[in-house]
């Protein structure tokens, strides 16, 4: 053991020469590795990383079997520097992700690491004795015979890939600041953005790209004959010639021997080597249609699974922030059947899908490909086996499309698909493709695109572009759903215009936003097809917002202008409207999402067997809504037929009897003048803060001009947006002399004041028109949501007197609840005047009606009153979902001075302005820490305990479940304040809570009476 006494030997002189650094032993270390090997006769292959990706780091050592996988890695530290500290930190932990066989060292000392755990240890020392040595090396000998790790499931293999393609990313997110004249990887990007995304983002691309040089490995592996090893100078030739897309952009691996791209080529070597070790005919055989019982009719997809796995371990809220999610199988089976049948029935072709003169069928998100391949189930399922090659070539490789924007899922999408149809008996020749296509549905190019550095990708560009001009019978797909939508092109723009208007008039909304969601946009490509041709379908889920939703009234006009029979299946499933089943049990999302969802068929044919609107409602647990789906058809489903009509043309069913009583009532928004949201910083964590003076430093901060504006930025996370910048702050905020004028308490949740910073320096949105009403003086408002947060009943009124926060209500995005301010300030003449906020034509209304001109105090009182009335909420709950509340004022004249009694005292206590009788929500337990830890509620002791010792008691169930709005307010009021260290003004202002609502839920019983 000679090359041990050789090493200590050279790291001690190194050491005694002063300014090491653990670069300064890395050569003693490699070829100590080096020997190590060789005398345990380990065929190993030791290669030293020359450099880091930045922020991140790559491992000091790759150990691998010779011409097979990893066997582990060797991190090396600073000489002396705390190894023990160093467990369980990100960088290790990063490791740990490509590998459970770690060696961590300073040189000296040498920890053996499996599955994060230190299992063994020894230390050396300059002139080490036989037992150090020995333990030295029997850890070496250990660690270098785990054996290199070799994959044969898709599960894992999937996992270990994106943990790698993670790494990858990071790596090419270095480059983003790069000189984009010299950098290949910015002429690729530039080369995307023309083909397919004007505003993607060099991050976004880098994200993109890592994901699918990964799959073209997987691919180039999965294609190559058995015991060929992939380089990066041979992977083109196993990729086939119909992914002539893919074996362009991996070209990019053949550059990595450019001292540019050194830093990550450790990452795209990791990949190989995973790829390479794998067992490719045993994960082929889990990835096949053919074996394990899937055939034609088995709804499972292994590629769906693989790519949710590999999602799962690669980025878990990459689905959330891009609105992409696999549509499960039963969904899409229905979907595609229904289609089936319509196109037997109502277009007279007995072929179905099937029907090869006829049929011609886009998916416009087409994602992984799910909706094709379930379309090429049924026409293959369909058919005699001695037609399918024939029908195949003829038709599904002729008249089947699909179009996707993000290049992993295309990548799967060409894989699979052409898996499925060798599985099936017919392979792709090597001229055949599947018509897939990687481009933009909501992009038009009005031009044949040129890339000269990417021929393929222009030539795909422009395929797609021809199939987006030319007629296509059926559209089907599962759109990403996205408020904050990317896709801002002109031409989609331009004709989501006509969902602003209703016969030429535009929409009298204050926040269109919601038109502009990506799925919105997808339904308005869909039906821009359908407007050009005479018949056809369209098939898709969605967000089924647009159902009800009073801003989409124009939509809802729109699609019936143009559809003659609309078929609606609502699946539900809204967590953020807390929907139930009717019979009071669980709904579930058939998707792993908050937001409910619904299958829209709709049909453009004037001989459509049926015409009209059709809607149908799945309720119940998600396995329900699956055995639903796939036991029903566009025959079998319990349809109601509905008949929209004006001004919101709804797609659900109500009882219009009712509802043009209803609509005789003054609405809310007409009895006030002045109207508005709460305020919005788009930055709460800066802007608001539970005492004042937490604000205060935040923004002497902001002032300094000795603290950097990136240092703040990272400090406080603050980015910039569209409408406020992060510079233009703090010079706004130098130029004012005193900031604590701009210090407001302002209504953040029920019953739940905070502070904030009250300009434009903090706050996006600070609806000065309301607003300043509010702060002039002695004022109340009232703050009812425009549609329910809630699905069992309506319960979204409050009030306030200061300003408010956006989300009083609810935090769901397009369920703002605006305030409505009793009185205005007027100023005039240097004069102001206290006003009230009523419209003068409801002012003459209401006197006449009770021959009085009761003050406006007793009117907001009557109307608050009446929105407590739990007869009202339940008798009116299908309009109340839908649209501001109208107020069904009494006709005598002693009722409403009754109900204003009432209305009053509430308004009282929901200001906290009187403290309600009572002794609920006491203080209790034997802790002192008052720190809110776990929030739990105890019904039998009728306890909410705030931490292990401490609680509030008693709060019975009743007064503990109460909402208002989308939040239980002692619930919502103790979790926001997690962490932290309850006030006396804190504990007594939930007592104070817990007494209003008792006081409510008495008040809400006597107004019925």
């Amino acid at each position: 053991m000679h090359w041990i006494a050789t090493y200590t030997h050279n790291i001690a002189t190194i050491a005694a020469g002063g300014d090491a650094t653990e670069f300064s032993y890395r050569t003693d270390i490699e070829n100590m590795l080096k020997a190590a090997t060789a005398e345990f006769g380990v065929a190993a292959d030791i290669l030293q990383e020359p450099s880091r990706i930045k922020n991140s780091g790559a491992p000091d050592f790759r150990i691998s079997a010779k011409g097979g996988g990893v066997i582990g890695y060797v991190e090396c530290k600073n000489p002396g520097e705390n190894l023990s500290k160093l467990l369980g930190k990100a960088q290790l932990e990063k490791y740990r992700a490509l590998s459970d066989n770690i060696l961590l060292t300073d040189s000296w000392r040498w920890y053996w690491l499996r599955d994060g755990k230190k299992i063994e240890d020894a230390t050396l020392t300059e002139k080490p004795n036989t037992k150090t040595k020995t333990d030295f090396v029997n850890l070496l000998r250990a660690f270098m015979e785990v054996e290199a790790e070799k994959i044969g499931d898709a599960k894992r293999l999937a996992s270990a890939l994106a943990r790698r393609c993670a790494l990858l990313r990071e790596g090419l997110e270095a480059h983003g600041n790069d000189d984009p004249s010299k950098s290949s990887l910015h002429g690729l990007l530039k080369a995307f953005q023309t083909a397919l995304d004007t505003e993607l983002s060099f991050d976004k691309f880098a994200d993109a790209f890592a994901q699918t040089l990964v799959y073209s490995l997987l691919l180039a592996k999965l294609k190559a004959p058995a015991g060929d090893k992939l380089d990066l100078y041979n992977i083109n030739k196993y990729i086939p010639a119909n992914f002539a897309v893919i074996r362009e952009i991996t070209v990019f691996l053949q550059g990595l021997h450019d001292s540019e791209y050194e830093h990550i080529r450790w990452v795209v070597d990791d990949i190989l080597a995973a790829v390479n070790n794998m067992d490719a005919a045993a994960v082929s055989e889990t990835m096949s249609y053919r074996n394990g019982g899937k055939g034609f009719d088995d709804s499972d997809d292994p590629y769906i699974y693989f790519y949710e796995n590999f999602l799962a371990a690669y980025d878990a809220k990459l689905r959330e922030r891009r609105g992409v999610y696999y549509t499960p199988p039963p969904v899409v089976k229905f979907i595609v059947r229904a289609v089936d049948d319509l196109l037997r029935r109502d277009f007279g072709l007995s072929g179905g899908i099937a029907e090869t003169n006829a049929v011609t069928a886009l998916d416009f998100a087409a994602g992984t490909g799910t909706f094709m391949l379930e379309m090429i189930r049924k026409v293959l399922s369909d058919t005699p086996p001695a037609r399918r090659d024939m029908l195949t070539r003829g038709h599904i490789l002729k008249n089947f499309y699909g179009f996707e924007l993000l290049m992993a899922p295309y990548a799967i999408a060409h894989l699979k698909l052409s898996q499925f149809l060798a599985d099936n008996g017919v392979p792709l020749k090597h001229d055949e493709r599947i018509n897939v296509f990687l481009t933009n549905t909501l992009e038009r190019i009005g031009k044949q695109v040129e890339l000269p550095m990417m021929p393929k990708l222009a030539e795909e560009v422009n395929r797609a572009q021809k199939i987006k001009d030319a007629p296509v019978l059926v559209i089907t797909g599962n759109p990403p759903y996205s408020v904050a939508s990317q896709n801002k092109g002109e031409w989609i723009i331009d004709l989501i215009n006509s969902y602003k208007q209703i016969n030429g008039e535009k929409l009298k909304e204050q926040n269109l936003k919601v038109l502009l969601d990506d799925y919105v946009k997808f339904f308005r490509f869909a039906q821009w097809k359908m407007e050009n041709v005479e018949r056809g379908i369209v098939a898709i889920i969605t967000n089924h917002g647009f159902l009800d939703n009073p801003t989409f009234r124009g939509m809802r006009k729109s699609l019936l202008d143009t559809f003659d029979a609309l078929y609606f299946l609502d699946l539900h499933g809204n967590a953020n409207k807390k929907e139930t089943a009717p019979d009071g049990g669980k709904d579930e999302n058939v998707f792993d999402i908050r937001q409910g969802v619904a299958i829209s068929i709709l049909v453009k044919n004037p001989n459509a067997k049926q015409k009209g609107v059709f809607h149908a409602d799945f309720y119940g647990k998600r396995d329900e809504k699956y055995k639903d789906c796939l036991e029903n058809d566009i025959a079998t489903t319990p349809w109601k037929q509905v008949t929209p009509t004006a001004p919101f043309y709804l797609f659900i069913p109500r009882d219009n009897k009712a509802a043009k009583k209803y609509e005789k009532f003054y609405s809310v928004k007409d009895i006030f003048i002045t109207q508005s949201t709460g305020i919005k910083s788009h930055r709460d964590h800066f802007a608001f803060a539970f005492d004042a003076d937490e604000i205060k430093p935040r923004i002497n901060h902001l002032i300094d001009k000795k603290i950097s504006t990136e240092s703040l930025r990272e400090k406080y996370n603050l980015k910039d947006t569209g409408d406020w910048s992060l510079e233009s702050a703090r010079t706004a905020l130098r130029y004012e002399h005193s900031f604590n004028q701009f210090l407001k308490p302002c209504l953040y949740r029920p019953f739940d004041t905070r502070w904030c910073y009250y300009g434009k320096e903090t706050m996006e949105r600070p609806r000065p028109e309301v607003m300043r009403h509010m702060l002039a003086g002695r004022n109340v408002a009232l703050s009812v949501s425009r549609s329910a947060t809630g699905q069992s009943s309506w319960q979204d009124a409050f009030v306030v007197d200061k300003i408010a926060e956006f989300g009083i209500m609810s935090t769901r995005p397009g369920n703002s609840a605006p305030i409505f301010p009793l009185y205005r300030y007027d100023t005039a003449v240097g004069q102001t005047t206290r006003n009230e906020n009523l419209n003068p034509e409801f002012r003459r209304w209401i006197d006449d009606r009770y021959a009085i001109a009761h003050s406006p105090e007793d009117i907001l009182g009557c109307i608050y009153a009446i929105l407590h009335s739990p007869d009202y909420r339940k008798r009116y709950a299908d309009f109340l979902r839908s649209d501001f509340p109208r107020i069904p004022f009494p006709d005598d004249n002693d009722e409403f001075k009754r109900l204003a009694d009432i209305g009053g005292e509430l308004i009282k206590a929901h200001l906290l302005r009187d403290h309600c009788a009572g002794d609920l929500a006491q203080h209790a337990g034997t802790g002192t820490s008052h720190k809110v830890e776990k929030i739990r509620y105890d019904e039998t002791a009728e306890r909410l305990y705030f931490n292990q010792d401490e609680y509030f008691a008693p709060i019975p169930p009743q007064v503990f479940n109460f909402q208002i709005g989308g939040y239980q307010p002692l619930d919502k009021y103790l979790k926001s304040r997690k962490d932290r260290t309850l006030t006396l003004p804190e504990t007594e202002t939930i007592q104070k809570t817990a007494n209003a609502i008792a006081f409510t839920i008495e008040k809400m019983r006597e107004i019925d009476q």
